[in-house]
């Protein structure tokens, strides 16, 4: 008598490709439904938190044809179907399927491991990337936007002020500090063209009726007046001359939710809102106020709708003589950056200052036009674009050099692969899969790449380690920088790599792994950058990728290399990376080179 059954179970997550989905698994007699629960989980170690929430169903003699794309199309007839039979999990295998053969006929499935989520969204298990259950599911959270207090008094206290950001859907603008995402420029070009303006102002020429009206701006902002009224309708009389007559002042928006000092509309879109403060620190912050206005236009103004467009929007505030310039959009959550800060006065530099106040609102008046157009041209149909990057060259006159990419999915940060709704910790990092396409034997076709956006990376040691026999490094295809301050690294995507430390316990090991084939393939990688003077300086198991084929080793993460002994650490050095080294500590080989022996004595 044999002392395993075998079970195909299918886990039709729309973020596990159909052909991974089917498993057939090799039980000892004695399993319960628990064990076969946490066999699971090492399969698909990304989904541990979806699975904690995963019943197990019968669905015994479910016939599939073959394991391939096609495979989910029965259990999705299933789910619509019956749910079937719950199976416990204290419960053994085989008293759940007390005649199931030893060996079930070949892709008859047994067994379905379910969520309610996947239960309720079953009509996307048949979108191979995800993206349609993306969509809905940023719908939905869009009807989470906002707080349920007035953007007035949603910063009127430190209690708040904490509870708006904090709420479902709140707004993340860097504030804790671990309430970011990759800048809001990266989305869109008019936003992005405001940006690189607003920090190239001498290329701006302002015309007469801006110098004018800068003038009256700093005049008016520098006074002082007795409420936020007065000072309200004296700056109400001065913008205009940079908008023109559409904006519309004081006026409820939203259903009512919102009541800006200013909003520029095209159509129901919002352009640019407008939030006004007396002083610096009474009634709270004006950036934040026009935050929530935000928020509060998306779920009111634009329900029903928000998978057209990620919504860019200028945001302009004024405290006192503080004037600040910020934009925001929507992808998978409200995201918002502050472009900048100035002091609006007048003094020996007077003429200098008016006119860079009159350049700032040059930019400004050009991005709502552009921004106009864009909302003119929009169109009904939804489209996964609005929530993936849109980069636009730095300088822009660039941006023929910039790589046509159909972005598809954002990368899980811990495991490579591609994610199914971003999480917290994935929010804030900028890693896509994207369609590149490739000339080949005189035809196109296209191919997956990595797209990574980073503040620094060296391209020189990406290609020493990409161009060795064998490879070392994934292929770099190229490296551009874009508006945002970051580098735009496209380079081979090693769809069946993985980090190292995912083969090791408590993960089965494949068989064909070995220690040397580590060993080696680090100390040539360190040998060949040392040879150049440079320094790793990152190196640890999760950026060392094996590959099953050909049990190949390959280097990632080339975003601290530094020289030796001139580069130092970055001042926001993570101590969980444990790389034995300091913040901003100057950096030397001998530091790559313990770090591999932490490695090896790791294997």
């Amino acid at each position: 008598m044999t002392s395993t059954v075998d079970y195909i179970v299918a886990y039709p997550h729309p973020d596990v490709h159909p052909s991974d989905s089917v498993q057939r698994i090799s039980m000892c007699l004695r399993a319960t439904v628990k064990d076969l629960h946490d066999r699971l989980v090492l399969l698909f170690p990304e989904h541990a938190t979806q699975l904690k929430k995963a019943t197990f169903r019968k669905a015994l003699n479910l016939a599939t044809s073959n394991v391939n794309t096609t495979s989910r199309g029965p259990v999705r007839k299933w789910i619509h179907d019956r749910e079937g039979e719950e199976m416990p999990m204290y419960l053994l295998l085989k008293e759940c399927f007390p005649d199931s053969p030893d060996v079930p006929t070949s892709y008859s499935i047994q067994i379905v491991a379910v969520t309610n989520e996947i239960l309720e969204d079953a009509d996307y298990l048949d979108d191979t990337n995800g993206n349609a259950l993306r969509m809905h599911t940023r719908s939905k959270e869009a009807e989470q936007l906002g707080t349920s207090l007035a953007p007035s008094d949603s910063i009127k206290d430190p209690h708040n002020v904490k509870a708006t950001v904090y709420n479902p859907g709140g707004p993340r603008y860097g504030r804790p500090s671990f309430r970011f995402g990759p800048p809001t420029v990266l989305f869109n070009n008019s936003l992005a063209v405001l940006k690189y303006d607003l920090e190239h102002l001498e290329k701006l020429t302002p015309t007469f009726v801006y110098v004018n009206a800068a003038f009256k701006l700093v005049t008016a902002a520098t006074g002082f007046f007795d409420n936020e009224a007065e000072r309200g309708k004296e700056i109400e009389q001065i913008l205009p001359a940079f908008f023109g007559q559409n904006v519309k002042w004081g006026t409820p928006i939203a259903d009512g939710k919102a009541k800006p000092d200013g909003v520029l509309f095209e159509g129901p879109y919002a352009c640019l809102i407008f939030e006004l403060k007396n002083e610096p620190g009474l009634g709270g912050d004006p950036f934040l106020q026009s935050l929530v206005v935000y928020e509060k236009v998306i779920k009111h103004q634009y329900s029903g709708f928000t998978s057209r467009s990620n919504f860019p929007v200028v945001l302009l505030s004024m405290a006192g003589n503080c004037l600040v310039v910020s934009t925001a959009i929507y992808t998978d959550a409200v995201y918002a950056d502050k472009l900048l800060t100035i002091d609006l006065h007048l003094g020996l530099c007077g003429p200098a200052n008016v006119l860079r106040v009159a350049r700032v609102f040059t930019a400004i008046s050009e991005c709502t036009d552009e921004l106009s157009r864009y909302y003119r041209r929009l169109q009904p149909e939804a489209h996964p674009s609005v929530m993936y990057p849109s980069p636009t060259a730095d300088p822009p006159e660039n941006q023929s050099q910039i790589p046509r990419l159909e972005f598809f999915a954002k990368v899980d940060h811990a495991s490579g692969t591609q994610l199914a709704i971003f999480d917290e910790a994935n929010k804030r990092h900028a890693i896509y899969l994207a369609n590149r396409a490739c000339s080949s034997t005189g035809s196109t076709s296209t191919e997956v790449v990595l797209v990574k956006f980073t503040a620094s990376y060296d391209e020189e040691a990406h290609l020493l380690l990409a161009k060795h026999v064998p490879p070392l490094a994934p292929k770099l295809y190229s490296c551009h920088r874009v508006i945002g301050g970051l580098k735009m690294v496209v380079m081979e995507y090693l769809s069946n790599a993985s980090p190292l430390h995912r083969f090791f316990p408590p993960n089965p090991v494949p068989y064909s792994l070995k220690d040397e084939v580590v060993r080696h393939s680090l100390k040539k990688a360190l040998e060949l950058l040392h040879s150049k003077n440079l320094v790793f300086g990152d190196l640890r198991v999760a950026n060392v990728l094996y590959s099953h084929e050909g049990d190949r080793v390959f280097l990632v993460d080339f975003d601290w290399v530094g020289k030796h002994q001139e580069s130092r650490y970055s001042p926001c050095l993570n101590p969980e990376a444990k790389l034995g080294v300091d913040k901003w500590q100057v950096m030397e080989k001998a530091h790559d080179e313990a770090n591999l022996k932490a490695i090896l004595k790791w294997l």
